[in-house]
């Protein structure tokens, strides 16, 4: 794939993300190996990772800490005009304190979010940073040719 089409792939997962607020992420409880899902607020980065917030404590968060493999699904609009979905597989890292507020900014520009000053700000919250590894995005326009986008890290 020429670096052209790969920043023309890259710039349309963005396009996509900014549209989106909400996702998907999927975790392993390594005691049951049993998969866990959740809806998460997101923002994105330009590098294509992706910050959620979530309660220390919760199942996500334990998960998150033995095993930081993820996967997401982000989107799907009800419109067949609009039809597009991304997954997402990555590994997410917890922000540290000193870092915390750059990626508070992030999410506080983001059109949309939940997440605003005072629930990132809500004491016990953890902030996340997802490293993608694989990111699958497709539209099925209709009555258009659909395009499938796949960006390996």
């Amino acid at each position: 794939m020429s670096n052209r089409k790969s920043e023309e792939d890259k710039q349309s997962v963005l396009n996509f993300l900014d549209k989106n607020v909400l996702a998907t992420i999927s975790t392993v409880n390594n005691k049951t190996l049993q998969p866990e899902s959740a809806l998460i607020a997101f923002a994105e980065l330009q590098s294509l990772e992706i910050l959620f917030v979530t309660l220390k404590g919760s199942r996500k968060y334990i998960n998150i800490l033995e095993n930081s493999r993820v996967a997401m699904v982000v989107g799907w609009d009800p419109n067949p005009q609009n039809w597009a979905t991304l997954q997402y597989e990555g590994n997410a890292l917890p922000i540290l304190k000193e870092e915390e507020s750059k990626y508070k900014e992030v999410f506080l520009r983001k059109k949309g979010t939940p997440c605003n000053k005072e629930f990132l700000e809500k004491p016990g919250m953890q902030m996340f940073r997802v490293v993608p590894a694989w990111i699958g995005f497709s539209q099925f326009p209709k009555g258009k040719t659909p395009c499938v986008i796949e960006i390996k890290f």
